[in-house]
């Protein structure tokens, strides 16, 4: 490892039959260890098992704990040998000190990655990233392995990699020196750079081929050419770079099952013996990797998928003989026939699917294949299943690539019973190879199926199958464009969550549980899981598994506190003019994405990651935090005057939207009035989105509620109609609204007020389209102006509950003549994380929020002694917040802005009513009397000299005040100015900041 050993020795005498080795000290390395004799390659080196283990998901409590025990049980000379291990990390006492060294030198001992060991030799071996072994943690013998992937001679050094080698020569130096604390000067790293530049590129041909072959693993079935020709480039790109160890073996796997599964045992037997070899090098001839393909090697036929198709038939035994090497490898891939197949895939090209009324009928499909033709000339049969299937047997009802629906009737051997309830699920994709139309005597034409083996589901919906693809997008990596032209309201996405997970506030539970959910993917899903983006990355497994869900998840419902992971859809980029939205439809328990507008033949499809109203200072200062890009959409970079006008408009939208929920203080008319404003600010800004359809829901509420059903129905057409575009026909806002436009006065708020009273079919007829707008929206009646600011709750004009609060970046800071929102007032009711520090606090109006102490110290900079259950807090320009993993609440950033009084909630409300009675002079000159009540003169009385508030007519009245009415208690509050302060600041004349401490005009004349 090129880090610096301690000087201590190991001295553990090692078995002769491991005396491939030493340890001996490296130049600029420190120790390792140097091949005492030629190591050929697939030699084992070493296997051994770990002196302790530490599971991954512990707190650091936990890990120090475990390591103390473990060290307590080493021998002497093994206690030597691990303290004599580098140590990357700082450390402060002897359980840090083991941490960090574990930390450094620890390897896998599991196959998932719950588990890391110590092992005393293979953890002093070394990082090269040109290295010449490699380990592995055998699950059939229980032990740490080292292989020789190449030749190593006599006094060489024997190295492995700490990291991808497929990541360049920057991003490796990176990880290197922020996780080991050193920087590899190995031949890789040391390349000229125009060398360095070039196997960098190569490097890249690998990832963007792996990812794409992700994407087009499906099209194996209709075009298994096609693919091969992928994978031959890729194993040729490994050989370029003479890395021909784990990645290339795995390329081999997926050429041979392609070649099984099409039914060329030949080719399949053949690189099924070179991958059991390959393996046989990398992990040993005793690990289940040779096992299974030494199996396969012997009887290729055993594959389970072997048979789905005939297309490329060949015996076992059908190997040529007498060809030259070069053209063995072109008859072992099938390249003659490649040459039209293997160019890079464009969003033009088109899969060769076919409808029903594409299938010849039974008995007439003709199975020969035309010259100059590589693939058969039937293709696949692709419908998306409609209705949950009826069994006994299994027919399936489905939409076709034409949109024709048809059923599939099973005459398998179990009638469909073979396929189990889980793989037929309405919104997924069917492929049937070899498929044909059938005449039914009792019944309309259909498809007779009768053999398992040539049908397979996908979780996809039938328009992702033929109008999306993968592709680079300039400045945003890989995103999904539209291959052909989508409508506006067409289902893009139908998908099952890979795996959800519920929010808690207990880090430690959060990390467990992730561990939990990954463990349980298979392989290919755990793959697909961890390719997505991450930008929150992380040496520790668990934090690395939460960044990558905290950048991806899309929510599960309604429930703010539930999250997923989609596979397709969280590849979608953001835009904040997003043409699509997201939505999980719990009716049939998919989430879907479905274009909010027409979407052109090779244009993204993207979602929005946060509230669009805001601004784009705003906006961008979130999508930077949460996850780290800067946005360059067409909002985005709108010139100067456009941007500030759409910001401007957001901003009225979000107020309207505030004004609109204190309908009940508010005149009917007036209401209306308001929404019909936003339906028109939406216009504007082109966003008809769900945001739109609440505003008719507003509007048809209001209406209904006050007898009108004529514009009751047509709002709730309107409302029914966007959700149908929005969120799917069968959402269940869409079918909800739709009923509710049928019968308008089944809605439970019709009734009780007849003051608009209209039956349904009262709509007039013949009125031109502004003439029925005016006419819908009572335009020609009174409407009072809007008030110049948010109006809040009379009873506590001089504080905020949380419903009062703008949402986040609401406060415009640049409107002169804008006034701020008075302070915020809660009572903390639970302290629920000290570090960083969360209260869950009752506010004014008696709802419960969580304020989340974001400050630079966490919160740590209050005491603990004033943050207790019963203390009143007071927050100055505080502002609702959005959470991703949780319910909305207060995000707070200035820790000179909140302040924490030792007095509960009623208590400090009762003082501040006595305060604005008792301080204030009133308009004839005269106060109040804090002793007898009665008006005085102002110019005659005394004021209190501890608390500066009160008033009194003589001592006499300050001792009934002091004593009667317990003004004695209340003074040591009042001593507080900046409890005083938040009494006598007249918050609707405020337009500038304030903070901590208040400075309020002393009203003492």
């Amino acid at each position: 490892m090129p880090r610096k050993q301690s000087q201590g020795k190991l001295t553990m005498e090692l078995p002769a039959k491991q005396a491939w080795y030493a340890l001996k000290d490296v130049p600029d390395k420190g120790k390792g260890l140097v091949a005492t004799r030629k190591i050929p390659r697939g030699t084992r080196i070493l296997s051994e098992k770990p002196v302790f283990t530490m599971p991954t998901g512990k707190t650091m409590e936990e890990r120090q704990n475990l390591i103390c025990q473990q060290m307590d049980s080493l021998s002497n000379d093994q206690r030597n040998a691990f303290l004599s291990m580098h140590n990357a990390h700082l450390f402060n006492d002897a359980a840090e000190q083991y941490i960090g060294i574990f930390r450094t030198n620890c390897l896998p001992a599991d196959e998932f990655p719950d588990k890391a060991a110590i092992f005393l030799e293979a953890c002093r071996i070394n990082h090269d990233c040109d290295n010449n072994a490699i380990h592995n943690w055998n699950e059939k013998i229980k032990r740490h392995t080292v292989q020789a992937i190449r030749d190593i001679e006599e006094g060489e050094e024997i190295t492995l990699s700490y990291v991808s080698l497929l990541e360049n020569r920057e991003t490796r130096q990176s990880k290197l020196e922020e996780k080991f604390d050193f920087t590899c000067s190995c031949r890789v790293c040391s390349l000229p750079e125009e060398q360095s530049q070039e196997h960098d590129r190569k490097l890249e041909q690998i990832v963007r081929t792996n990812e794409l072959l992700k994407i087009c693993m499906l099209q194996s079935v209709m075009s298994p050419l096609m693919i091969l020709g992928y994978l031959y480039n890729q194993a040729h790109r490994y050989t370029e770079i003479g890395r021909e160890d784990c990645g290339y073996a795995q390329t081999l796997e997926e050429a041979l099952t392609i070649l099984i599964a099409h039914g060329d045992l030949a080719r399949g037997r053949l690189l099924a013996q070179k991958v059991a070899s390959l393996w046989k090098i990398l992990v040993g001839n005793d690990s289940s990797q040779t096992d299974e393909y030494a199996a396969l090697a012997r009887d290729p036929s055993s594959y389970r998928l072997y048979g789905v198709s005939g297309k490329l038939k060949t015996a076992v035994e059908e190997v040529p003989q007498g060809l030259e090497p070069d053209d063995f490898e072109d008859w072992l891939w099938r390249r003659p026939k490649l040459e039209s197949l293997v160019q890079p895939m464009s969003s033009s090209s088109q899969l060769n699917f076919s409808g029903f009324i594409d299938l010849p009928y039974k008995n007439g499909i003709d199975t020969s294949v035309s010259s100059g033709s590589s693939e058969a000339r039937h293709s696949c049969f692709l419908g998306e299943i409609v209705t949950m299937p009826c069994r006994d047997p299994l027919d399936l009802e489905i939409k076709d690539i034409h949109n024709k629906k048809t059923t599939i009737h099973f005459y398998t051997k179990d009638q469909g019973r073979e396929f189990g309830a889980i793989g037929f699920q309405a919104g997924y994709t069917v492929a049937v190879l070899e498929v044909s139309r059938y005449d039914f005597k009792f019944g309309p034409p259909g498809i007779r199926h009768e053999d398992p083996r040539m049908i397979k589901t996908f979780p996809l919906s039938l328009d992702k199958i033929l109008v999306l693809n993968d592709q680079d997008i300039p400045g945003k990596g890989k995103g999904l464009v539209a291959t052909r032209n989508i409508p506006k309201g067409t289902r893009i996405i139908a998908e099952q969550p890979l795996f959800s997970m519920s929010q808690h506030p207990d880090d430690e539970i959060r990390r467990r549980t992730i561990l939990q959910l990954v463990k349980a993917l298979s392989y290919d899903q755990r793959r697909a899981f961890l390719s997505l983006t991450n930008c929150h990355p992380s040496n520790n497994t668990a934090y690395q598994y939460l960044g990558t869900f905290s950048a991806n998840a899309l929510p599960l419902g309604d429930d703010d506190n539930k999250y997923a992971i989609f596979l397709e859809a969280c590849r979608i980029n953001h835009a904040c003019d997003s043409n699509a939205v997201h939505y999980w439809n719990d009716r049939i328990k998919l989430g879907t994405v479905h274009a909010m507008r027409d979407i052109h033949s090779g244009e993204e499809i993207t979602l929005i990651y946060h509230h669009f109203l805001r601004s784009r200072k705003a906006r961008q200062k979130d999508l930077k935090l949460y996850f780290d890009f800067i946005c360059q959409c067409r909002l985005c970079t709108l010139p100067d005057e456009q941007r500030q006008e759409h910001d401007r408009k957001l901003e009225q939208i979000v107020y309207l939207t505030r004004l609109c929920k204190q309908q009940s203080v508010m005149p009917p008319i007036q209401t209306l009035g308001h929404l019909d404003s936003l339906v028109r600010l939406y216009g504007e800004i082109g966003q008809e989105d769900c945001g739109l359809a609440y505003v008719f829901e507003d509007a048809m509420t209001l209406v209904i509620a006050h007898g009108d059903l004529a514009r009751g129905r047509i709002f709730a057409e309107r409302a029914a109609c966007i959700y149908k575009t929005t969120l799917g026909s069968d959402s269940f806002e869409a079918v909800f609204y739709a009923r509710l436009a049928e019968n308008p006065a089944i809605h439970p708020q019709y009734g009780p007020c007849m003051e608009w009273d209209m039956s349904v079919d009262k709509k007039p007829q013949g009125l031109g389209p502004d003439d029925f707008e005016d006419w819908l929206w009572r335009r020609q009646e009174t409407v009072a102006p809007a008030p110049a600011q948010p109006a809040f709750p009379p009873s506590q004009s001089f504080f905020s509950g949380f419903v009062d609060l703008p949402s986040k970046n609401d406060i415009s800071t640049g409107d002169p003549c804008r006034t701020r929102p008075p302070c915020f007032l809660g009572e903390i009711v639970e302290t629920q994380v000290p570090h960083p520090l969360d209260l869950k606090i009752r506010d004014i109006h008696g709802k419960t929020v969580v304020l989340h102490l974001y400050t630079k110290d966490n919160g740590t900079e209050l005491k603990p002694s004033r943050y207790k259950k019963g203390h009143t807090v007071a927050i100055l320009d505080a502002s609702q917040h959005a959470f991703k993993f949780g319910p909305p609440g207060i995000r707070h950033v200035d820790p000179e802005k909140i302040k924490i009084f030792p007095i509960s909630m009623a208590k400090m409300l009762a003082l501040g009513n006595q305060v604005h009675e008792l301080s204030f002079r009133q308009h004839d000159d005269t106060r109040t009397c804090g002793g007898c009540g009665t008006s005085v003169t102002a110019a005659s009385m005394k004021r209190c000299s501890m608390c500066l508030s009160f008033w009194y007519c003589n001592k006499d009245c300050q001792m009934v005040g002091w004593v009667t009415k317990a003004h004695k208690d209340d003074c040591k509050f009042l001593k507080d100015p900046d409890l005083r302060g938040l009494f006598l600041t007249k918050w609707g004349e405020v337009r500038d900041s304030v903070r901590f401490p208040l400075k309020v005009a002393d009203d003492s004349s």
